[in-house]
């Protein structure tokens, strides 16, 4: 036994490096038949197909420097299979990596960082390509390519025979100057989950076959001039959609849609601007729309009240995180209660909007300018939306009494202190800038003019950095700077409005009231109970009417 112990000892270095050299060998080989590290290297005739897609584009500033040896997958843009070493990504979008470099040619500054040129259809090699993002770029003028509708598998892009991406996916290539319509082989595109073509200059009308894409959950073709007709074929088979994002730059598109119309979707985000409703009702589509949680609709030529249903029906405790109907001819009031999430945004900017002004907890961004909202301002909406950012009132008739035949900007103003923007303009306010608002130290836009303030501007903490005379303009009782107008001696002082000196007043009856109740209360008592306690008659004769009344009740209890 011990013989072959020692045998063994002395064969296990032999066998560990016996071992090291067997793996060492297998490495070097599997480096040489194109495996590296568990993942296949780059497919050579795909590789070839990316430089020479690389030699059509304009790449002024080296965004493709990295595009050199032998394995592609390693250059920038580029996703590979581990298991086959095929392209499947090729993403040269450029969001975020622009820097600003000088230019001789002009004395300022360009964009460093967008590719140009030409679109290569040697693309057609990358026969597994099932994602192509080209967003972010300048391929200005240039139309559509029809060779990318060969692309078999890509799952997003946008050709003449764009059908033949059978297993595309996504396909972005938004922000590029592209002209030309959408093919209407679109429609063949059977694995497409996102279309975003959004920012371009495309033009024509949406062909109905898009409505054939079951798969797509986003839908993105904002910011081109679309025209013609859009009606529900377009969206007849979009069960998944849950992205919608559509405008026209010169407002040719329209929506015709049936009153009776129930979308086969579920939305998350609907975004439509710049087009036009054939039923100027409000759309009635949008009721069975109960994960809506952005929502725009602006310039889309509505002329009705905003039903009661629209601001309450949802599964969350909390609804709307954004909506924009601005620009429209909505009329009627405002719910008092909605209940927002948190950090909402509401513009409802320029419609016929009426009565008291709605203050909704959660909403840090209010736009009602340009409608017919009247009364006061209240004095609780520092309280009643602590977190307000913006807050737009312009170009109303709102008055702010308090009471109601003297008109102010309440002191409640100054307790808005994360307020970045106030617009109070082309209203009916009277009275001073509140000495309070200076404590609105995040305060950046502000904009008074048009109304009938009076008194000293304010020139502590923020104001001091407002010197634009336009913002207080139309205000004749304003002096002191911006204005060239001075303030008078009289002026200079920081004035307590009437209305203050009234409700201090007030404050001091309701103390004055308590505490003259309190007084009353402890003398009367002191008077009935000292009197017992010195009289000592009157103790017995009080507690003797009291035993006797106690007995006559139980008498009368018992006998019922």
């Amino acid at each position: 036994m011990a013989s072959r112990k020692s045998s063994f000892k002395l064969l296990l270095p032999v066998f560990l490096l016996l071992l090291t050299a067997y793996s060492t060998f297998l490495e070097a080989k599997l480096a040489n038949s194109g495996v590296k590290g568990f993942r296949v290297a780059c497919n050579e005739e795909e590789r070839a197909a990316l430089l020479k897609f690389r030699q059509g584009l304009k790449d002024p500033y080296g965004q493709l420097s990295s595009w050199v040896g032998e394995d592609c997958c390693n250059w920038t843009g580029i996703g590979c299979s581990n298991q086959t070493g095929n392209v499947l990504k090729l993403d040269l979008s450029q969001p975020f990596s622009c820097v600003e470099k000088p230019t001789v040619a002009t004395g300022g500054y360009i964009w460093a960082c967008l590719l140009g040129g030409e679109l290569d259809p040697s693309l057609l090699s990358l026969t597994y390509l099932n994602y192509l993002d080209l967003s972010y770029n300048n391929f200005q003028g240039i139309a559509i390519p029809s060779f990318l509708g060969s692309l078999k598998k890509l799952r997003g892009l946008l050709p003449d025979s764009l059908g033949s991406l059978q297993y595309l996916k996504t396909l972005r290539i938004s922000q590029n100057a592209l002209f030309g319509p959408l093919p209407t082989i679109v429609g063949n595109l059977s694995h497409l989950h996102v279309l975003d073509l959004s920012f371009n200059m495309m033009n024509g009308t949406i062909p109905e076959s898009i409505g054939q894409l079951a798969q797509l959950n986003s839908l993105d073709l904002w910011g081109s001039s679309w025209e013609g007709i859009i009606s529900e074929i377009h969206f007849s088979n979009l069960s998944l959609l849950a992205y919608l994002s559509l405008s026209s730059t010169n407002n040719s598109l329209v929506f015709h849609f049936s009153h009776e119309w129930i979308p086969p979707f579920t939305l998350y985000t609907l975004s439509i601007s710049d087009c036009k409703l054939m039923n100027p009702r409000f759309p009635t589509w949008l009721r069975n729309q109960s994960f809506l949680y952005k929502i725009t609709l602006s310039t889309v030529g509505i002329s009705d009240t905003i039903p009661d249903w629209f601001w309450g029906k949802s599964p969350y405790p909390y609804w709307w995180g954004n909506v924009d109907l601005s620009n429209n001819q909505l009329r009627g009031q405002l719910p008092k209660l909605v209940n927002f999430a948190e950090g909402a945004s509401v513009n409802l900017n320029s419609n016929s909007l009426e009565g008291s002004l709605p203050f909704w907890p959660n909403v840090t961004e209010l736009a009602l300018a340009s409608n017919r909202f009247s009364g006061p301002i209240p004095l609780n909406i520092g309280q009643e939306m602590p977190n307000m950012n913006i807050l737009d009132l312009s170009r109303n008739n709102l008055n702010g009494s308090i009471p109601s035949s003297i008109r102010k900007i309440p002191q409640g103003f100054g307790s808005l202190d994360k307020l970045e923007t106030l617009d109070l303009s082309v209203n009916h306010l009277r009275g001073p800038i509140p000495i309070s608002m200076t404590s609105m130290t995040a305060l950046n836009n502000l904009n008074l003019s048009n109304n009938n303030l009076s008194g000293p501007i304010p020139s502590t903490n923020q104001f001091h950095t407002f010197i634009d005379p336009t913002i207080y303009e139309g205000n004749s009782g304003l002096c002191g700077p911006p204005l060239p107008t001075p303030c008078s001696t009289s002026n200079n002082e920081d004035p307590q409005p009437k209305e203050d000196a009234v409700e201090d007043e007030d404050e001091s009856g309701k103390i004055w009231f308590y505490v003259s109740t309190a007084l009353g209360f402890i003398v009367g008592f002191w008077a009935v109970f000292g009197s017992l306690v010195i009289k000592r008659p009157w103790t017995y004769a009080y507690f003797q009417f009291l035993d006797k009344l106690k007995v006559r009740l139980l008498l009368v209890t018992t006998r019922n």
